[in-house]
């Protein structure tokens, strides 16, 4: 189940990320093929007005992906110092436990190995 909701979410995001690049795709596709660029005037000021509307959108989907990216990498950072102390826990709980019944002897050698 863990991989079919990885690959929906992956897929999610990159549909939507890729929106704006397929526009920009498709329009700079369609200038080269046809002779738009020799219009004048108003319509020329309307095509490149919605191609810098298409690069601005661009530019936004690429500085969310970066937020996300970062985002996600802090997030996994601060899971691992959670894993680490939770790690650390078991550890004191495990020595209290020996020490309760009477393995002191045995202790001091663990704890001389992952001190030193």
């Amino acid at each position: 189940m863990k991989k079919n909701t990885d690959a929906l979410i992956k897929a999610r995001l990159y549909s939507t990320e890729e929106r704006p690049f397929k526009r920009i795709q498709k329009r700079c596709t369609n200038l080269l093929e046809s002779d738009t660029i020799t219009e004048v005037g108003d319509a020329r000021d309307r095509l490149i007005e919605e191609i810098e509307l298409d690069f601005a959108s661009f530019e936004a989907a690429i500085m969310r992906v970066q937020l996300l990216t970062d985002a996600n990498r802090k997030e996994v950072a601060r899971y691992e110092e959670m894993r680490e102390e939770i790690r650390a826990y078991r550890f004191l709980e495990y020595i209290r436990y020996r020490y309760n019944q009477g393995r002191k002897e045995e202790l001091m050698m663990l704890l001389s190995l992952t001190l030193f």
